[in-house]
């Protein structure tokens, strides 16, 4: 009989507290007489409210017993935006790989090398618009040499990234990045040594498979240097991995 009793108060309390919608602004009446007005409602549980509170920098917490009566509704809310919000969430970026060129004159002189890069991910949205999943921000450097000649390229790249679909079976997600940017280049041969800046291109092709916080990708990359006379491609095959930065960004698209 008392199980019977405990499920319907609770059951009960559920109903009730259907109507406290976290986001709103609320007015908390306390027996104290310490009433807490316009205060955000972050989130509920049995006991007590999570609110924040204009003028106080972290959130405080509300014991439901201590209350006159069930919060009020605020007669004044937040302005709700029908636009587009932006989003403060980062994930840090970073891969290894394994690299070799396709053509252009060097290709025939340096067989392979590698490419190592760091970077950003911004992601805006709570989910993606026309598929971009993050705005991506990278800086790689790449080395091919074939003793004792060597080349040498400082790339940044920019540009959106974006969400193919995923593979339930695997827990395995599919995105694709088309990035612009500036490359040093820095050639030196038997004789000579040659610097200058190039335009650059990268297309990334990634599969990722989140493990706990960190996500581990397998990726493939295609290069291309912008020279006077001709164009330099190259292609990489690499591993990266991935860290959020902020808490936020750990959570989205999960």
């Amino acid at each position: 009989m008392k199980r019977i009793v405990t499920f319907i108060l609770a059951a009960a309390t559920c109903v009730g507290a259907a109507d406290i919608e976290a986001g709103k602004h609320y007015d908390f009446f306390q027996k104290n007489g310490q009433n807490v007005l316009g205060a955000e409602v972050l989130a509920e549980t049995p006991v007590d409210y999570t609110i924040r509170l204009a003028y106080v920098p972290t959130p405080i917490k509300i014991l439901k017993a201590n209350l006159v009566e069930r919060p009020k509704l605020s007669a004044t809310q937040p302005h709700v935006s029908n636009g587009v919000k932006l989003r403060r969430d980062f994930v840090l970026y970073g891969a290894v790989a394994y690299a070799a060129f396709n053509s252009g004159t060097v290709a025939s002189i340096f067989r392979s090398g590698y490419r190592i890069s760091a970077g950003v991910d911004w992601l805006p949205l709570q989910k993606p618009f026309w598929r971009i999943h993050a705005v991506t921000a990278t800086v790689a450097f790449s080395r091919f040499a074939e003793s004792p000649r060597y080349i040498q390229i400082v790339d940044l790249h920019a540009g959106p990234r974006f969400f193919l679909g995923q593979w339930n079976y695997l827990g395995t997600r599919f995105f694709a990045s088309p990035l612009v940017g500036l490359a040093y280049v820095n050639l030196h041969g038997y004789t000579f040594d040659s610097s200058y800046f190039n335009l650059t291109t990268l297309a990334a092709v990634q599969a990722e498979k989140r493990l706990g916080p960190v996500s581990i990708i397998v990726q493939i990359t295609a290069n291309s240097l912008f020279d006077k006379s001709q164009v330099f491609t190259s292609t990489a095959l690499g591993l990266a991995a991935t860290y959020p930065l902020t808490a936020g960004a750990g959570q989205l698209y999960d």
